[in-house]
Parts: C-alpha cells; sequence; structure tokens
C-alpha cells in the first residue's frame, strides 16, 4: 500500500482503494481531446489538477511555472461541463492537450465526479504510476522536494 505522510498532511494517495471505486462509477468521464499526459513505463508521478472552466489564467500560470516538469511526471487538469466556457476550453483543449473534460457539470456539489473522473483517468492510462498527486489550479506545488519523500 502506498502512503506517505509528513507532519500529519498527506502527500500521496492510495490508488489501490480508489480503483475499486472507480471501477462501480456508472457515470462517463466524456471525451477528451487529444490529451498529450498519457503516462508511459517511466512516468512515476500523476498531477490530477482541479480546475474551473473560468480558470483559465489559473491554468496558464501553473503550466508556465511549476509544470515544467521532468519526464517522469504528467499532469491533467479536470474540468466539468460548462456551456459559458464551452468554446473557450475546447480551444484550450485542442491547444494545450492536457484537459480531462468531464461529463457532468461543473459545480461544487460535483467535485466527488471530479475526483472520480481523476481517478478513472489514472487507472484506465496510467495504472502504473507509483504515484497520485491531488491538487487544485490555484496551489503551488514545489515539485522539486517531492522526490525528497
Amino acid at each position: 500500500m502506498l502512503y506517505r505522510n509528513c507532519e500529519g498532511i498527506v502527500l500521496l494517495i492510495v490508488i489501490q482503494f480508489v480503483f475499486t471505486v472507480a471501477c462501480d462509477i456508472s457515470y462517463e468521464v466524456g471525451k477528451t481531446i487529444r490529451i498529450h499526459p498519457i503516462c508511459d513505463k517511466n512516468t512515476e508521478f500523476l498531477i490530477l489538477i482541479h480546475s474551473a472552466p473560468g480558470n483559465e489564467e489559473l491554468r496558464e500560470t501553473l503550466r508556465s511555472t511549476w509544470l515544467h516538469l521532468p519526464d517522469n511526471f504528467r499532469h491533467v487538469f479536470i474540468i466539468g461541463k460548462s456551456e459559458k466556457y464551452k468554446e473557450f476550453i475546447t480551444k484550450e483543449a485542442e491547444t494545450d492537450q492536457d484537459l480531462l473534460l468531464g461529463n457532468f457539470e461543473d459545480t461544487y456539489r460535483n467535485l466527488t465526479l471530479k475526483h472520480l473522473a481523476g481517478y478513472r483517468y489514472a487507472v484506465n492510462f496510467c495504472s502504473e504510476v507509483k504515484y497520485i498527486i491531488k491538487t487544485d489550479d490555484d496551489v503551488f506545488l514545489d515539485t522539486f522536494q517531492i522526490k525528497s519523500f
């Protein structure tokens, strides 16, 4: 069982537990437009980033800062449906190729679906990663320190 704890803060999430939960979910994650960060055998870390459809500036900030990662890292932004941002999200997904588009309305009430969509992605496309890190688009993650844990 993979589990890391540093001064009471859970840093890395156990994938074995989530695999069972994700396999029993009855919703569809939806289509992903040419998503690039599919993991390979050398991928150790998958970073699942919750984001809101209108947070394009935050996503771009992350892409231009701490998401410049070594080859053994992959990241994906997870967002739900939004009629207001539909065209922009489609264009961003085609351009940046790092959006997982969930088949549910992007609301606070659907955060559980967003979370499970990320784990379903991990199980289906990154099942051999050693660690999954879940974060939000308003968090700065010190990726240089992760390997020291």
